[in-house]
């Protein structure tokens, strides 16, 4: 107990700011990934000390005029994030959870530049929920094969693949009620166990068997 970290990593947009915020880690055969305020951070080899900088900072930023066409209406670019709260790497993908715009990106492969665009997008900024709308905050999660987007307090959504096209449905959503509340939060697989985090019951929920059908 007390052990202090060996060194600690702390990702800037720029020398003479902050800390930018880190929200999440992702790692893959060495490589680490941080999702940041607006940025995601790359690392190509695993860093071993505090001054190693990171070889890509991911993400376009754009002012308010830039993305404002309409009142209340804006423009989505998919090479911008806005608090992308977590970030993983699986089978050389790139996922964000682009948190405050309620979506999910996916490049097919690790970004070379940072101004590079996501190949899906999944998720609409709409107010309401769908098949392809998570509303808020959505967490993703893969096995390399499936990929899992849960949501503090709404559900799960399961994609029995990794979705190759933007605004793609899922195949099964799993969110009830139980009494006034909906059960959601993120969630991961463990081989065909479906493990979910219920945030405001702080209870764990787990399925033996990948749900097939909604609300199982």
């Amino acid at each position: 107990s007390g052990q202090p970290a060996d060194f600690i990593l702390q990702p800037k947009r720029q020398e003479d700011e902050p800390p930018d915020g880190v929200m999440g880690a992702g790692l893959e055969g060495g490589k680490l990934v941080l999702a940041s305020s607006h940025h995601v951070f790359f690392w190509n080899t695993f860093p071993i000390t505090n001054d190693q900088k990171p070889d890509m900072m991911l993400g376009v930023q754009r002012t308010r005029d830039e993305s404002l066409i309409m009142p209340y209406e804006y423009v989505w670019y998919n090479d911008t994030f806005a608090f992308p709260y977590y970030a993983e790497l699986v089978n050389n993908r790139l996922i964000v959870a682009d948190t405050n715009n309620n979506r999910v990106l996916i490049f097919n492969e690790i970004p070379k530049l940072p101004d590079a665009k996501a190949d899906v997008i999944l998720g609409k900024p709409e107010i309401f929920l769908s098949r392809k709308s998570y509303g808020s905050g959505p967490l993703p999660f893969s096995d390399g094969k499936r990929l899992i987007v849960g949501v503090d307090g709404i559900g799960v959504w399961i994609y029995n693949k990794i979705p190759d096209e933007n605004h793609a449905e899922a195949d099964v959503i799993v969110g009830k009620l139980l009494g006034s509340t909906t059960i959601g939060g993120y969630a991961f697989i463990a081989g065909e166990k479906l493990v979910m985090v219920h945030r405001e019951g702080s209870n764990v929920f787990i399925w033996n068997q990948m749900p097939e059908e909604d609300d199982k």
